[in-house]
This record gives structure tokens, sequence and C-alpha cells, in this order.
């Protein structure tokens, strides 16, 4: 008798395994676990992360060979995540930040084959994905009711730049009038995907993101700040056009420059999204070729006009051939004039 209720507890086992694989995952892999949460629980709006990514023994890395862009994600709980710029001229600017300070993790991160950082915690798991070379994801979730729901993140800028909190909650990061990066607009969700309310406070050099206690939520919660920077991954010149006997600019706007940015911080700082747009262009724009008057309007266009009419296209083109022409001509003729 003995023997029979061994055996049927064993298949019972087997079976349970079978048909709730994810229970029996997760005692074997926490880490897979909260990257599936952050999974689950992200807006569908948000871009996954890049699966290039590349994993060394510290750290993981993102790079764009063509921007000079990188992300820098170290496996140790006390390092920076950096976001680095180069521009043409040999620059050098970066933004970094670290994980959230109450979170209470592991010292070590353990990284998962997507490229993405999972630190374990006691009732808080960080989950850091890299998006891009120019942005990355910092996600915190929250096991119970009794988890910490405040959690701040220190931000490491260049010396002029300020920190701005926007009224959509989005903070940018302003040096000499431009946006040179930002943090998103905050965001969080339960396990059954209803949202809970959130919101950021800047201190100093520091930010926190306060996630509300609700009675009612199912847990995990999971919560995002979004940090960017580029808001162009490259440019490229095409071969010379006999006909219209000029050059055309590529243009490719990164995912934090051709939507998000747009979202969290164009009501009140459209202006300076679209001087920095241009200031970056020039700045990685390879060779030595004349910028003609008409191309500044062209990008412009391109922004105010062709981002919202097709907002997947993959890159902005501008023509140094195109005629100076009012800007009301340029958007009547589709950002094309002749």
């Amino acid at each position: 008798m003995g023997k029979r209720l061994f055996i049927a507890g064993l298949a019972g086992a087997v079976v349970s395994a079978l048909l709730f694989p994810s229970v029996a995952y997760a005692a074997e892999n926490p880490s897979e676990q909260a990257a599936k949460a952050v999974k689950a629980a992200t807006p569908d709006e948000l871009p996954a992360p890049e699966t290039d990514a590349q994993v060394l023994r510290d750290e993981i890395t993102l790079s764009s060979d063509t921007s000079g862009e990188s992300l820098s994600i170290p496996l140790r709980r006390d390092e920076l995540i950096e976001i680095q710029t180069d521009s043409a001229e040999g620059a050098e600017s970066s933004i970094g930040i670290s994980l959230p300070q109450q979170a209470g993790v592991s010292k070590h991160g353990k990284t998962l084959n997507s490229g993405t950082a999972v630190f374990g915690g006691d009732g808080v798991d960080v989950v850091v994905e890299p998006i891009e070379a120019s942005s990355v994801r910092i996600n915190t979730v929250l096991s119970a009711k009794e988890s910490p729901h405040e959690f701040t993140y220190k931000l490491d800028l260049p010396k002029k730049a300020k920190r701005e909190l926007q009224e959509g909650g989005a903070i940018a990061v302003i040096d000499e009038g431009v946006l040179i990066g930002g943090v998103a607009a905050p965001w969080a969700r339960d396990a059954s995907g209803r949202e809970i309310s959130t919101r950021y406070v800047i201190d100093g050099h520091s930010f926190t993101q306060i996630v509300e206690r609700d009675d009612s939520a199912v847990y995990p919660v999971v919560a995002d700040p979004w940090v960017g920077k580029a808001l162009i991954a490259k440019t490229s010149w095409t071969a010379y056009n006999k006909k219209y006997k000029g050059y055309t600019l590529e243009v490719y706007p990164t995912k934090w420059g051709r939507t998000n940015v747009w979202l969290w911080f164009g009501p009140a700082l459209y202006g300076s999204i679209r001087k920095a747009f241009y200031y970056e262009m020039n700045s990685k724009t390879p060779g030595t070729r004349e910028e003609t008057a008409s191309m500044r309007d062209q990008l412009y266009c391109h922004i105010d006009a062709v981002r919202l009419r097709d907002p997947l296209k993959k890159s902005w083109n501008l023509d140094t051939w195109r005629p100076k022409v009012s800007y009301a001509r340029m958007l009547r003729a589709l950002c094309n004039p002749l």
C-alpha cells in the first residue's frame, strides 16, 4: 500500500510539473521568474530590450558602431549603469544611474540569455534591461505588500546639467537649454495588469520613485524608471545623385527619440527637443559635406509631420539639393520642396 501511495504521489508531482511548469520553474530559477513578471507587466507601447547585448564576466554591454553610443550594466550592485555618448568631434558625455538603494539586492547580479541582468533581493528583485545603446530600463519587482515601496536612484550627470520634473511625471535633463536625456514618466502595474499609482520626487542628485500601497493590489507589482539619452542612432550619406546634383543624409532616430521623448517631454520642451535633434544630427554626421540652408527645416519637418504620419519610417532623409523655402511651404510639400 505504501509503495502504491509513493508511486501515485510521484506521478502526481510529475503531472503537476507538466501542467504547471511555471510553478516548478519558479523554485528552480527565480531570476527567470522576475524577468517574466516584468515582461507580463510592461505596457504594450514600450519597446522590448535589444537581443544583441554582449554578456561579459562583470558587465553587460550594448554599443553602436556607427553613432558612438554605449551602454554598460555592471553586475556589481554598487557600480553605476552608464550611457556614454561620443560626438563626431570626440567630445564625451555620459549619464550614470544607480540601482535602487532601498531594494537590498544581492551584491552580484545574474545574467539571462536575453542580455538582461537580475539582482535578487529580499522582497524586491531588480531587473535591468538594455533597450538600446542609449537607453535602459530598471524594473523593480515587489513580491509582497510588506516589500519596500520607495526606491531612490542616484544620477551622475554632466556638471552643469539640471533636472526638471515635468507635469506628466517625467524628469528632463537639460544642459544649457538643450535636452540631453531624461527619465520617462513612471509606471507601476500589479500581477493582474492593473495600474498602481506612482510618482517621482527629485532630491538633489537623486530621484525617488514612490509606489503607492494598495490593499487590492495583486503581487508581484512591477515599477519602472526608463533612462534615455540619444535621440539619433546614426546618420549616413548616400551616393551622389547625378540627376539632382547632390547627396542625401539619412537620419535614423532611436526608439527613445522616435516616440517616447515626445510623449513625456514634448508639450513643455518641444522646441528644446527639436534643437537637440539638430545639434545631435550635426555631431553624428560623418564627412565634411556642407549642410545646406534647407536641411535644418527638412529635419524639423520630419519631426513635426513625418514622425506622426509615418512613425515607423526607418530613416528621415534630408536632401542637399532641396531649396530653402518658407516653413509653411516645406510642410505643404511633405518635407520635399522642389
